[in-house]
């Protein structure tokens, strides 16, 4: 077990120092700009969403800017013509989703919001790097790389210390949020006072990392990473809207209706745990609340019929899969 232990540490440390020279190369000459106000962005499917200047400081690097070039549903174009919308379309509006989801759970609680604004930023950057990891042509490779022996030794480690399973383009979203280059990246925007009254960074920027994967150490603010990463999360409930709308199959739920009945819910735990809080708090929704998720459920399962399982999607995909599996084998070879 102890063996097993290391080679997990190992492979982290592997990993994260490949990702580190990633994000050098990446942020290397990128000076960001003091933003001095915020700026309005116009989507498609959430309308006008306002951001923070420190958040168009970061949109602005080639960290992100490089997810315009990475199609949200891979080859789906092929078939569905009009599905060429974006990585970097799909992070502004998750930002946006997060923020509303925010407000339905303090509209609940208005003495005692249970979000506090640091709390907010914080989530609302992690809805921001949260597919920062992705490769090309979205899932398509992530099917490839994910399945290395590397990266299933990778995941079994992060869910043996964590107690998370994460996707592995999470993985790698969690592992450039934190690498020793883009702390410093956060630092030099501090310092251009495009962070205005952010205190304890490093422990913020180790907070964002871990709601990318779900993860949270203190059980009673498991919801906060549920918005990030969760059972019906601020990702899911995006992409469900925003790929059906420029895929163009019909699907129909009330949205509307869930964001207004979602909350933070407090529940028991298992008392025979050692060392765990009695209870947990996760992002959930009332019984009045169940029929919206019946339909986003069933809506879910459609679009899986109609866009994500196609067959000539997932024979394209198929083929794709090998090509790349080609070139990983070359690289090793040489």
């Amino acid at each position: 077990m102890a063996q097993t232990f290391m080679n997990g540490v190992e492979t982290l440390r592997g990993f994260q120092t490949r990702v580190d020279r990633f994000v050098a190369d990446s942020l290397a000459g990128y000076d960001p700009v003091r933003h001095a106000k915020e700026k309005s962005i116009r989507d498609a499917i959430w309308g006008t969403s306002r951001f923070h200047p420190w958040e168009v400081a970061i949109l602005d690097s080639p960290l992100l800017q490089r997810l315009r070039d990475i199609r949200q549903t891979g080859l789906a174009y092929l078939v569905y013509p009009t599905a060429l919308h974006t990585r970097f379309d799909h992070t502004l509006g998750v930002v946006t989703l997060v923020s509303r989801i925010v407000q339905s759970i303090n509209e609940k609680h208005l003495a005692y919001p249970k979000i506090s604004h640091p709390e907010h930023f914080r989530l609302r950057l992690s809805a921001l790097l949260h597919d920062v990891g992705h490769s090309c042509l979205s899932h398509v490779s992530e099917t490839v790389y994910g399945r290395s022996e590397d990266f299933k030794a990778l995941i079994i480690h992060i869910n043996k210390d964590f107690g998370v399973t994460p996707k592995p383009h999470e993985i790698l979203s969690w592992l450039v949020v934190r690498s020793e280059r883009f702390k410093e990246f956060i630092d030099d925007l501090q310092k251009k006072t495009a962070l205005l009254d952010w205190a304890e960074l490093p422990e913020d920027i180790d907070e964002i990392a871990a709601n990318i994967i779900g993860y949270r150490k203190d059980p009673t603010k498991k919801f906060l990473a549920d918005i990030i990463n969760g059972p019906m999360d601020a990702d899911k409930l995006d992409y469900l809207e925003r790929d059906a709308y420029f895929a163009g199959p019909t699907v129909a739920h009330d949205l509307d209706r869930f964001l207004h009945t979602i909350d933070a819910i407090e529940y028991p735990r298992d008392l025979n745990l050692p060392g765990q809080s009695a209870k947990v708090v996760r992002m959930s929704i009332p019984i009045e609340g169940a029929t919206a998720l019946e339909q986003i459920i069933i809506s879910k399962l459609m679009l899986f019929s109609y866009l994500y399982h196609h067959h000539k999607i997932r024979c394209v995909e198929g083929m794709c899969h090998e090509v790349l599996r080609r070139f990983a084998d070359l690289s090793n070879a040489n």
